[in-house]
């Protein structure tokens, strides 16, 4: 073969100038990506791995990940932000009970004193949503309104209540509110202490509390919605009602209207005048004094019982309603003493009703 360039093949046999020139081109093609469609169907195919699968998916995607290096890289970084989270709620959950422990230490409280200008025949009107109201009447001053906030939770509890005062010519307006506090967890209220001239005449009224009103000569008027209602040592006209809580009056002179619907009513040492009634929905009615002559009195109950004490030299009539429960009677008769008496009604559904002798007492 002199004129036929040949070469040995790996097989053994020999190759053309043609022949070689292929294998240079396949083995190109191989370098280059370039392989023919017949080729790759004819190669074996294999199961994917685990990492196989993550390279596919994340290189897909155009991700940096290549491996599973990194995925655990980023998990890392995502554990590491929940505890971050965690640490931040701890740490703001400690800071909230230091708060609430704070208010319970009476760290949560605040107090201020407002000044009133005595005057002539002056009407105080006092509105409060939560807390109590204590009212004392002297001759001299100074006079004023002492305010006392309180707050017992977590959160800025004081925030949100507050008091305002207006007069106008002999009218002074007080109103205390407590307001919804987003930011607060817990109970908050206003306590009132007044001190005012003993003619006041004055007109309370409190959401839920207790209501204390003593030395005061003139009208009282007195609501409570939840709590309680105490007058004494006072001499005027009294008007005096509760939604759920109890009224005790305590050497009071004058006309009394006292009515409660859940809770009972109480009046010791008092001298009734005019036109005066005492009632309970649901309780018990006590009293314990003097009645005037010239004048009308209702004793009442819905359920619950009525006691009487009266003095022996007291004139008076009782009048038992019809319907009302078996009446025990230390006097043995509904009527005492002579010439003008003074006209007793007492009404029960049902319940006893029980009238007393003060012996020694004078009318």
């Amino acid at each position: 073969m002199d004129n036929v360039n040949a070469t040995v093949l790996e097989n053994g046999s020999e190759s053309t100038d043609a022949q070689q020139d292929q294998l240079a081109r396949e083995q190109n093609d191989v370098t280059t990506g370039k392989i023919q469609r017949n080729v790759i169907l004819q190669r074996p195919l294999k199961a994917p791995t685990q990492q196989m699968r993550f390279r596919e998916f994340y290189g897909s995607h155009g991700s940096l990940w290549r491996d599973r290096g990194l995925i655990q890289h980023h998990a890392d970084q995502n554990e590491f932000g929940r505890q971050i989270l965690l640490l931040f709620g701890t740490t703001l959950f400690v800071m909230m009970s230091f708060v609430g422990v704070g208010s319970y230490l009476g760290m949560m409280s605040r107090s201020s004193f407002y000044p009133i200008t005595a005057s002539d025949h002056l009407k105080m009107i006092v509105s409060n949503v939560n807390g109590a109201i204590r009212v004392h009447g002297q001759q001299n001053g100074p006079f004023g309104v002492q305010e006392r906030r309180y707050a017992a939770g977590f959160g800025l509890g004081l925030n949100d209540m507050g008091v305002a005062y207006r007069q106008t010519g002999a009218t002074f307006d007080i109103d205390a509110r407590v307001d919804s506090n987003p930011v607060f967890i817990g109970s908050r209220h206003i306590d009132l202490d007044i001190t005012i001239p003993s003619t006041t005449d004055v007109t309370l009224y409190t959401e839920t509390g207790v209501m204390t009103i003593d030395n005061l000569h003139g009208n009282v008027s007195a609501q409570v919605g939840k709590g309680s209602v105490s007058v004494s040592d006072s001499k005027g006209n009294f008007s005096l009602a509760t939604d759920n809580g109890p009224i005790h009056v305590q050497n009071v002179q004058g006309a009394v209207t006292a009515v409660a619907n859940v809770g009972s009513v109480d009046l010791h040492q008092t001298s009734l005048s005019g036109h005066s009634s005492v009632e309970a929905m649901l309780g018990t009615v006590m009293f314990q004094g003097l009645v005037e002559r010239r004048g009308s009195y209702l004793f009442s109950t819905y359920e619950g019982p009525v006691n009487l004490t009266l003095p022996t030299t007291l004139p008076f009539h009782v009048y038992v309603t019809d319907g009302s429960g078996i009446v025990r009677n230390d006097f043995k008769h509904l009527t005492n003493g002579k010439g003008e008496q003074a006209p007793i009604t007492v009404r029960t559904h049902k319940d006893e009703i029980d009238i007393h002798k003060q012996v020694g007492a004078d009318k």
